[in-house]
């Protein structure tokens, strides 16, 4: 979780603490929207780096690739969980 969160942050919280919700059914919320946002980044970046099912390995150049997207993509969703924790906390516009 602290590797996909790297801000700490909990969406759940951040978008709506006061809605009266068990820390159980915050957790599980969260972690839905964790492994959604996973399998939305596997599927982003397979279509866009990896060319072909054909090979027993992914070449040099793919692996490349996937690991910018991967990079590229947990740091936005660190962005935007930073932001809606500062939307959360009342300090952001």
């Amino acid at each position: 979780l602290e590797a996909l969160c790297p801000v700490g942050t909990s969406f759940v919280m951040a978008m709506n603490p006061a809605q009266g919700m068990s820390q159980g059914e915050m957790a599980v919320m969260e972690m839905k929207a964790i492994s959604d946002m996973t399998n939305k980044m596997s599927n982003v970046c397979y279509s866009r780096c990896i060319m072909g099912a054909y090979e027993k390995e992914i070449s040099p150049g793919e692996l490349s690739c996937v690991d910018r997207c991967v990079s590229k993509y947990t740091d936005a969703h660190a962005l935007v969980g930073a932001e809606l924790q500062k939307f959360g906390d009342g300090s952001g516009a």
